[in-house]
């Protein structure tokens, strides 16, 4: 399991650095940026596609082998991801929260089975991580709306950089503590 946590902390820590560069590099040259992010579909019917196997891979672990919802959990996948590709907006938003939201899940499995020093630190800037998840599941246009504030504003830019940067270097730093 450390090869997992560090792979997962190594991942994590290069989806918040890309966060770093979106924020810092295109918001500010890009005009429409904060109107196509959040509703790309093709980049958030990627993600979404990613989110749904890895749901359903945790909902195979939860039930009894041979059981029907392992069936249906697969069926579905598909079946979500055309539905989702069709009817839902901000769908790039909403994949990235789901995202966030399974990354702090396994996250926090993993660096309990790792050990990790300070977990108690680690655990609460994890559960912090997955807010943001929860908030874009809900109400994606909350996507929008930040990289709207990003894109006007120098010390949004700055403030957003630097956190996705703290998570980057965290996560960097964890993975090379666990080794």
């Amino acid at each position: 399991m450390l090869a997992s946590f560090s792979f997962a902390a190594v991942v994590a820590a290069l989806v918040f650095a890309a966060w770093c560069v979106v924020l810092v590099r295109f918001t500010k040259d890009r005009a429409d940026l904060p109107s196509r992010l959040p509703r790309s579909r093709v980049l958030g019917e990627i993600v979404g596609v990613l989110v749904l196997c890895w749901a359903a891979f945790h909902v195979i672990q939860m039930v009894e082998e041979g059981s029907i919802f392992v069936r249906i959990s697969i069926t579905l996948v598909p079946v979500v991801a055309i539905a989702a590709w069709g009817h839902l907006d901000y769908l790039f938003a909403r994949a990235f929260g789901g995202l966030l939201l399974l990354g702090a899940n396994h996250l926090l499995n993993a660096a309990f089975v790792a050990h990790v020093p300070a977990r108690s630190v680690f655990s609460i800037c994890v559960y912090v991580m997955g807010v943001p998840g929860l908030l874009l599941v809900s109400s994606p246009w909350g996507m929008r709306n930040l990289l709207e504030k990003t894109r006007d504003s120098g010390k949004w830019r700055s403030a957003t950089a630097a956190v996705c940067a703290f998570y980057a270097v965290l996560f960097l730093g964890y993975a090379a503590a666990v080794h």
